[in-house]
């Protein structure tokens, strides 16, 4: 069985059992802020670059269905990136180039709405990379799990870092960067995400399953399969 891409799943499992974790303790010991603050915010974003590196180094394992898949999965992590970034923009405005200007509520809109589509890629990256892998229940699972993140993404996290922005802005103008200040108006809202965690953890454990027992096959290569 392809190694790389067996590892690959179970580095992003990992991360998603960890993440999960951390996100439930939020909600059960009703903390405004996931354990370690900052540094369990960035967990996730580093998991997923080395789970898809493991998949880039183990490229020739796979059928073309799978490269095709990972090729998508590495543009929609590179756009969430690039949200990311455009996020960043109003915060380096304000705080730095006019520090004399209050931000308008556009460029809270522009700072929540591209920070909140940074994580709905990010999201979306996961479900790239496993939904072929995955008989009709595991995709029905992976499925959810992307609504469920879209919904505590759209309805919880943009609100609440679109009212903070001026704390961003102000952080930056004193140069006081401290990472429980920007991340708690992030992640006491991403606590609510220990459904999707799990549910992307259970859906990327199938996948290490069917890829061990051979099930997850290119269907391009069955010979009933129709040319396409």
């Amino acid at each position: 069985m392809p190694p790389n891409l067996r590892l690959s799943l179970t580095i992003f499992s990992l991360g998603f059992a960890v993440e999960g974790a951390g996100a439930l303790y939020t909600i059960l010991s009703h903390q405004t802020a996931l354990p370690g603050g900052s540094t369990l915010l960035l967990l996730s974003p580093a998991f997923t670059v080395v789970g898809l590196l493991a998949l880039f180094i183990g490229r020739h394992e796979w059928n073309e269905v799978h490269a095709r898949r990972v090729r998508h999965a590495h543009l929609s992590f590179g756009v969430a990136v690039l949200l990311g970034a455009l996020a960043a923009v109003p915060v380096v405005l304000f705080g730095v180039i006019t520090p004399t200007s209050s931000p308008p509520a556009l460029a809270s809109l522009l700072f929540a709405t591209a920070l909140g589509g940074s994580f709905l890629f990010g999201y979306g990256t996961y479900v790239l990379v496993v939904f072929h892998l995955l008989g009709r229940v595991g995709q029905t699972v992976v499925v959810l799990a992307l609504v469920s993140a879209a919904i505590v993404i759209g309805g919880l996290m943009v609100p609440s870092v679109a009212a903070h922005l001026g704390t961003y802005v102000s952080a930056v103008r004193s140069r006081v960067l401290s990472g429980s200040t920007l991340s708690t108006p992030i992640t006491a809202s991403l606590g609510w995400l220990f459904a999707a965690y799990f549910l992307f953890f259970a859906a990327f454990i199938a996948a290490h399953h069917r890829v061990a027992r051979g099930l997850a096959k290119d269907p391009a290569a069955s010979p009933a399969a129709p040319s396409s």
